[in-house]
């Protein structure tokens, strides 16, 4: 009988470790469920603010392509259009980036067009979507990239938390891929490294 009465005790105190085993697993799963969750969250404000900087940026970029145009612009043409178009773009996937390159190149044409014969404005066949203002148009370029990275970054951290927990899946969030991500992989770069040699002190050889 006290054997009987042992083996129930033993029984009952693994049950009892086992489940606090349990719920210390699923507490600390649990965490880390909330954890990454947070980051993502977190890395989602990050672009949200960033995506506010650019539509301020890419409004003053109309601007400047506005007061370019030789006199005042009949309201409703293809020109104001195109300008308030530029400068209301959402910037919520891909297709609205693409669309803003699109709407520069445009701009910068008309603009080449009508100054054909005078002192144009110059404009690099190279970089045929950037208005006069290269400071402007390298914080876009640094805006523009930096969500994109940033969104890149959320999808990974989603894909790695949902191959981890199959059964608590977070849905992606919509990447910002867009032909002329490839242009702005490139003035980043070029801009990065011109920083970088600028920078580099000069060694004097005696």
């Amino acid at each position: 009988m006290d054997a009987i009465f042992d083996l129930v005790l033993i029984i009952i105190k693994l049950a009892v470790v086992g489940g606090g085993l349990l719920l210390v697993m699923h507490m600390l799963k649990s965490k880390k469920f909330n954890g990454v969750k947070n980051d993502i969250q977190n890395l989602q404000a990050k672009v949200s603010q960033l995506r506010l900087a650019l539509k301020g940026k890419v409004k003053r970029k109309a601007n400047v392509f506005r007061s370019q145009f030789k006199g005042p612009l009949v309201e409703g043409d293809i020109l104001d259009s195109s300008l308030r178009e530029l400068g209301d773009n959402s910037f919520e996937n891909g297709q609205h980036f693409q669309d803003y390159f699109d709407l520069s190149r445009k701009l910068v044409n008309h603009l080449l067009a009508e100054s054909a014969g005078d002192a144009a404005p110059q404009f690099s066949v190279e970089n045929n979507f950037m208005s006069s203002d290269f400071k402007t148009e390298m914080d876009i370029i640094r805006i523009i990239k930096e969500m994109c990275d940033l969104s890149a970054k959320i999808n990974n951290k989603i894909d790695e938390h949902n191959r981890i927990n199959p059964g608590q899946k977070l849905a992606r969030v919509e990447s910002l891929v867009f032909p002329s991500m490839s242009e702005v992989t490139r003035m980043f770069e070029s801009n990065e490294l011109s920083t970088k040699t600028s920078a580099e002190p000069v060694v004097k050889v005696s």
